[in-house]
């Protein structure tokens, strides 16, 4: 049974911003005890704190997503995600408070030199305010042409 999870992660924030971070609602279904979801691109941390009900914890058998991070590009390159080992816990029932993590594994990410010109801008302007998956301007992929993806052309452009 688990009672409590920290996941927290760094990044360079020069490459990549976090845009969200979503619990894992299957693994931990009650919306009333998420404590923090919080990020900070300008440092380059994110966290997502979850406790659980003392009544009914959750049981977790097996390998489990805790929580997704979502990224936006800022600048092209290699990025390597990490998680930060002092602040990624679980703790479960009848481990005092011993971590239960017994691995984790960082992320690689390499960011491509993709470039922007004015007639992706245009596309970008022709569905301004979109939604749906599949929109070309949607270039971050996350289901709506907005400003974030206006930002990420930007840093990308090419004339």
């Amino acid at each position: 049974l688990v009672y409590g999870v920290d996941a927290a992660i760094t990044f360079d924030p020069s490459k990549v911003h976090v845009v969200g971070i979503a619990r894992n609602t299957s693994a931990f279904p009650n919306n009333d005890y998420e404590l923090q979801n919080v990020f900070d691109n300008t440092g380059g941390t994110a966290v997502i704190s979850v406790i659980t009900g003392i009544i009914s914890p959750p049981t977790i058998n097996s390998a489990t997503t805790i929580a997704t991070f979502t990224f936006q590009a800022v600048g092209p390159g290699d990025i390597s995600i990490s998680f930060d080992e002092d602040r990624t816990i679980a703790i479960a029932s009848g481990e005092g408070s011993s971590n239960v993590i017994t691995a984790s594994t960082p992320a690689q990410v390499v960011i491509s030199g993709t470039t922007y010109n004015s007639d992706d801008f245009a596309d970008l302007a022709a569905h301004w305010l979109s939604t749906g998956s599949g929109l070309a301007a949607d270039v971050n992929a996350d289901s709506a042409v907005n400003a974030r993806d206006l930002g990420v052309m930007m840093s990308f452009w090419e004339d």
